[in-house]
């Protein structure tokens, strides 16, 4: 109830009239476990386009607009108008097109040709388009699209997130672990290492998990 109720407040305050303020409702909104079912209301939705057409376009707020039945065309819009513009999901991420969001969020609506706009960009994004969408797993809802991000458990390119200054650089394989063993729980037989590195066996052995319990 809580959780609703602030999920709900955020919806509120993405009509301020301060950016910052829209911007940071956004962020709230998507964190919340209620997006989802908030938004499928028409107007809540409508509150959030609107949001988006006033030019709030941050990662958040557009990939919101996944949860809105009726986004379709202001989505293709973002591609088409804003695609190049710069979002990040979190204040330490990198930059990503916005366009990453917008197909993502079409995605989710079903739009077919955005999906394989995805899968056949997936492949070819640099490592902050890939650590953003691990970042954003739990949001992406086709098996074709987990299958094809497993990929990235095969990536040893090192990053500089989730580990303290000073530190030895996790690798994009070890970020997609963390991902992929948070959004489906598998029972793997290895202890989580946050902020560390995982050995060969113990990233094979979620990427079995993966293949054996979700269909393709």
């Amino acid at each position: 109830m809580v959780e609703d109720d602030s999920a709900r407040q955020a919806l509120r305050n993405l009509g301020s009239p301060e950016p910052d303020d829209a911007a940071r409702a956004a962020d709230a909104l998507y964190r919340s476990g209620a997006a989802a079912e908030i938004l499928a209301e028409a107007d809540a939705g409508a509150a959030l386009r609107a949001s988006v057409e006033r030019g709030n376009r941050t990662a958040s707020a557009v990939l919101l607009l996944g949860y809105v039945p009726d986004a379709r065309d202001l989505l293709h819009k973002l591609v088409r108008e804003h695609g190049d513009a710069p979002v990040k999901l979190h204040p330490w991420s990198d930059i990503v097109p916005l366009r990453l969001a917008a197909l993502a969020a079409l995605s989710r609506l079903g739009d077919r040709d955005a999906r394989l706009r995805l899968l056949e960009s997936s492949a070819e994004l640099d490592t902050a388009g890939r650590l953003f969408l691990l970042d954003i797993l739990p949001f992406l809802d086709a098996p074709e699209v987990w299958h094809a991000l497993s990929d990235y458990m095969a990536d040893p390119q090192e990053i500089r997130a989730d580990v303290p200054s000073g530190a030895p650089r996790r690798r994009l394989c070890d970020h997609a672990v963390d991902a992929f063993l948070d959004r489906f729980a598998f029972d793997v037989s290895f202890a989580r290492k946050p902020g560390g590195r995982y050995a060969p066996g113990e990233i094979e052995e979620t990427q079995r998990a993966l293949r054996s319990s979700v269909p393709q």
